[in-house]
């Protein structure tokens, strides 16, 4: 069989596991990038540009482990996503190991090429992963339409609405709950509705009249509020910032464009909606750390060559950590598969 014709069925074969199923293509994808990361820690020669792939591809990592534990449902979207990174990480595979040997002084002329390439495929991943955040952000948006009645009566339970029934009303309605059979296969937000029913009807008006808390018996918490204010002020302090450098303006435009992305999402009326799942609060305060860390590079300052070069390798670590974040965001809040 020719080297044509064995390339040609591996990419029908790879097609066809992912239009079965998407998520399929993970493990093989997890495999590749290991070997990237292993392969950038021992290269001889362009360490720092494989130091930075590196990272890359563990953010990446981190993301396509998220997708696989949290069973997001299949799509188009994630297929394609999938399928691009494979093919991209194939490549970096092949890159870094390119960078196993030494330079020799002839090699030099070859450097400007090999660092095309790096330049490369860093902005054909990031196309891949915009498109992928462009597609969960229309899905989460659509998501936000279809649960409007669920956000609508979360707030009335919020605000003590099974308390304020008559109390012929109230006991009727505990007794609907009491008669209730297979909670455990309700939707997520009919669990949280049902828990929050609950609490209201039986914690009394002490605990009505605290501060709702979002945790594992649900509700909201209120400090998540806060939680986005900053983030969104942080975001808008790092795009200020970066269109008055003088320096390095390509990797500060490149940091603006993601934080940008996030200050959009903050600044939506989905993004209140999110922080309702428990583990968005984590990934929340990960996300804001991330965006001090990345102002606190962009304000530093100085005239050395070498200080630049550093600060760009900074931006490109803090700049992954933050869109790993924006990735998960939408990640989190895709409906899931259910187990057979």
């Amino acid at each position: 069989m020719s080297e044509a014709t064995q390339w040609w069925l591996h990419g029908v074969g790879r097609t066809m596991e992912t239009a079965w199923n998407p998520l399929a293509l993970v493990g093989t994808v997890l495999t590749i990038a290991a070997q990237v990361i292993d392969r950038a820690k021992t290269a001889k020669s362009n360490r720092r540009k494989c130091d930075v792939l590196r990272e890359r591809v563990e953010m990446i990592s981190a993301l396509l482990k998220e997708l696989k534990k949290w069973q997001c449902t299949p799509d188009e979207a994630t297929s394609t996503m999938l399928g691009h990174l494979h093919d991209a990480l194939r490549r970096a595979n092949d890159l870094v190991e390119s960078c196993q040997r030494k330079k020799k002084f002839w090699h030099f002329r070859n450097a400007q090429k090999k660092a095309g390439e790096f330049a490369d495929l860093d902005k054909r991943i990031s196309n891949f992963l915009q498109d992928f955040h462009i597609a969960n952000r229309i899905l989460i948006l659509s998501l936000s339409k279809e649960r409007f009645f669920i956000y609508a009566l979360e707030i009335l339970l919020d605000d003590g609405a099974c308390r304020r029934l008559p109390k012929d009303k109230r006991e009727d309605l505990k007794r609907y709950i009491s008669g209730l059979t297979n909670c455990d296969s309700m939707s997520q937000d009919n669990q949280r509705v049902l828990k929050m029913m609950i609490r209201d009807l039986m914690q009394g008006d002490a605990a009505s009249r605290s501060p709702s808390v979002v945790n594992e018996r649900g509700g909201r918490d209120h400090t998540d509020d806060v939680l986005l204010t900053l983030i969104a002020q942080t975001a808008a302090d790092i795009i200020g910032e970066a269109r008055n450098v003088k320096q390095s303006k390509e990797e500060f435009q490149w940091l603006a464009q993601i934080v940008q992305q996030v200050l959009d999402l903050m600044q939506h009326p989905v993004a209140r909606q999110l922080t309702r799942h428990v583990e968005m609060g984590k990934l929340l305060e990960r996300l804001w750390y991330d965006l001090k860390d990345a102002i606190d590079i962009v304000r530093s300052k100085s005239v050395h060559k070498k200080f630049h070069r550093q600060q760009d390798f900074q931006i490109r670590k803090v700049g992954y950590r933050i869109e790993y974040c924006l990735q998960v965001l939408p990640v989190i809040a895709r409906p899931r598969r259910h187990s057979a």
